[in-house]
Order: C-alpha cells, then structure tokens, then sequence
C-alpha cells in the first residue's frame, strides 16, 4: 500500500464543497448535520499548517486530512487513547456517516469493518477490544526491535540458505559476507531488547504498559496515549550497562546491569502499582 501524501492547503479542484464551506471541520459538520447526527467538527491549531479537523466525544475521537493531488478524505478512529482503525473515502458523506457510527453509536471494529469496505483496523485495536492489549504491547514491542535491528530480515541460517537460492555467485558472496559481519559486529550495545526480555519475565513489570522513547524503555499505568510518567526509565548507556531516571523530575536512580536496573524500577514503582487500565493519564489523573 502506498503512502498518501497529506494536503497542505485546500485544492478548490478536489475539494470544492470544503472550499464552499468556508474550512474542512464546517464540511464535515454540515455532512454530519445532513444526515441527522449532532456531532460537530472543530478545528484546531493544526489548521495553520493544513487543513484538519477533530471529531470529539467522551474517549473516542476522528482526527481528518484531505489527500493531496486528488479527491481522499483520510480518517482515523480513536478510543481510551489507541487507534482502532483508518481509512479514506472521496464521498464526504461516507465519512460522516463513519464517523457517527464509530463516536456517536460506540461501534465496535466488527461492526466497522462490515459497514464501511474503506475501514482498516489496527491489531492494536482488536488486541484492545479483546481485552488483551497489554499483552499484545509487550509481544509485539520485542518483535519489532528484535526486527529493526536486523536490516536483512533474515532471523537465522535456514531463511538465509532460502534466501541465496535466488542469488548469483557473486551477490551470494556478498550478501553472506554481509549477513555474518552484521550477526558478529552488530552494533548492538544501546538496545533495548536486553531490557525488555528481563522486564517480561517480572510480573510486576508485565502488567504494566510497555514502549520505548528512544532507545529507553518506559512503562505506563494507562495503555492509551498520553501516557502516565509515574514510573521509573530505564536508558540503556552501552557495555551492558544501565540507568534508571525517574521520568519527570529526572532524578538519577542508580546504574547497573540489566537485573539491576530492572529490581530498581520494581523498587521504585508507584505505590498499588497495578495493571495497567484502559484510558489515559488524563482519565487516570482525573477519574
């Protein structure tokens, strides 16, 4: 799937009914007035730099971008801070019509797909609503790591013997030469993987939330973005070593090695540190 180029500014070409409507959030609220909804669109600071609209209420939202080049309005589907799914349709009534039925009616991903052929949903999302999202953070945060530090995609000698079949002499020479080098000399030391692997096998640490800032690892008591910033980080320093820092204050914990660091952010979690909850920090700090 390609990529779709966001619009800067409005083509009265593509869009006239945007442009006859004075901005993209007063299109969208009159489509979603047309067809009976009392949702209304507004604009944000965004709007300075391209057209944009927000769709709002309670823990779900719709963020909106016009394409650029041709006529796309691209939508994307919020709930307690994770997105649930996407999609792009060129009839402005199809959108409203989604935008309804996911904010107004709370409509699962099933319902979704089966109503709307434009609607993706995220793995995120399904994860989420099956009530396994934090499992599914931790599995997959480890996954794409593990396959972001290897740039041949290749994960051991059986795929790479596969691999070579489709090469001539000379690029198997080279690309077997390449492949071992990256497996002996890969730079490897400011990973988190070490990190992440140790935190799994810590129940304390496995009800949390995981991600990475960089190439920290960080934990929140919420699964949805924003994140709560109570919980110390760990910030891998190189020659298997690590720091702990408390996220706000930035105060220097200690330094170690892997268990280490990992029994000094047990040591200093919140206390009733418990698994993490769907929502945000702003709905975990403002219940």
């Amino acid at each position: 799937m390609s990529l779709i180029e966001v619009a800067k500014k409005v083509d009265a070409e593509q869009y006239p009914d945007v442009v006859k409507a004075g901005n993209l959030a007063v299109a969208i609220s009159k489509s979603l007035f047309d067809m009976g909804s009392n949702l209304v669109a507004a604009p944000t600071e965004v709007n300075e730099f391209m057209p944009y609209a927000r769709v709002e209420v309670g823990p779900r939202f719709s963020q909106i971008h016009l394409a650029a080049g041709r006529r796309l309005f691209l939508v994307d589907f919020w709930s307690e801070g994770v997105v649930f799914g996407s999609g792009s349709s060129d009839d402005l009534a199809d959108i409203a019509r989604a935008l309804h039925t996911w904010i107004a009616e709370k409509a699962s991903i099933e319902r979704m797909s089966s109503l709307f052929k434009f609607f993706s949903p995220t793995e995120d999302g399904k994860a989420h609503e099956a009530g396994a999202y934090v499992e599914h953070q931790w599995k997959s945060l480890l996954e794409n790591w593990i396959a972001g530090q290897n740039p041949f995609k290749i994960r051991n000698r059986k795929q790479l013997s596969y691999f070579l079949f489709s090469l001539n002499l000379q690029q198997k020479i080279r690309y077997t030469n390449g492949y071992f080098d990256y497996l002996i000399h890969g730079n490897n030391k400011y990973s988190p993987i070490p990190l992440i692997k140790a935190a799994m096998k810590r129940p304390e640490l496995r009800r949390l939330f995981p991600y990475t800032s960089l190439n920290s690892l960080c934990f929140s008591r919420t699964t949805g973005y924003p994140f709560t910033h109570d919980c110390p980080v760990i910030e891998p320093q190189g020659n298997r070593k690590y720091k702990v820092r408390m996220p706000r204050s930035q105060e220097v914990i200690g330094e170690g090695t892997v268990d280490e660091a990992i029994e000094m952010v047990i040591k200093h979690l919140p206390e009733n540190c418990g698994p993490a909850v769907s929502g945000t920090a702003d709905d975990f700090e403002n219940p």
